[in-house]
């Protein structure tokens, strides 16, 4: 597919000073975004729920990011935003590419089911490298 226009979800967020959801994203994204897909453009999605879809047609997007954080169930609003997205995308088959939280869903959205695990696993979980094996026959690590 040529001239990919990508749309990135993001997790919700509260602010700290006042009573305030927001939507957030690591630095790190537009970092490696910038560096890995220098022939996309990308635009970071709001949790918009039932009107991400007129979002996504009025820019014209035509592949995704889940990103993670959040645990399903944690934000009704970007789980919907989420599931309108991967609805979408499989209408006009448009690729989807789900990152921790992100293929959770996917699996989800595709029938299986989600159950929690250990409390502590986020403590050696969140900022590792991690092995995927099996991608075309190849191992590949991701940060």
């Amino acid at each position: 597919m040529k001239n990919l226009r990508i749309g990135i979800t993001m997790r919700e967020t509260n602010a700290i000073e006042y009573v305030e959801i927001r939507d957030s994203i690591s630095r790190d994204w537009v970092k490696y975004l910038k560096k890995c897909m220098t022939n996309s453009n990308f635009i970071f999605l709001p949790n918009l729920g039932n009107d991400i879809t007129k979002y996504i047609k009025e820019w014209d997007l035509n592949g995704f990011i889940f990103t993670g954080g959040n645990d399903y169930g944690e934000s009704k609003e970007r789980d919907l935003t989420e599931k309108k997205i991967f609805e979408y995308a499989q209408t006009y088959d448009y690729p989807i590419l789900g990152i921790c939280r992100g293929s959770q869903i996917i699996y989800k959205l595709m029938g299986g089911s989600i159950k929690k695990g250990n409390p502590n696993y986020v403590d050696f979980h969140c900022n590792n490298n991690h092995k995927i094996i099996k991608i075309k026959g190849d191992t590949i690590k991701f940060h």
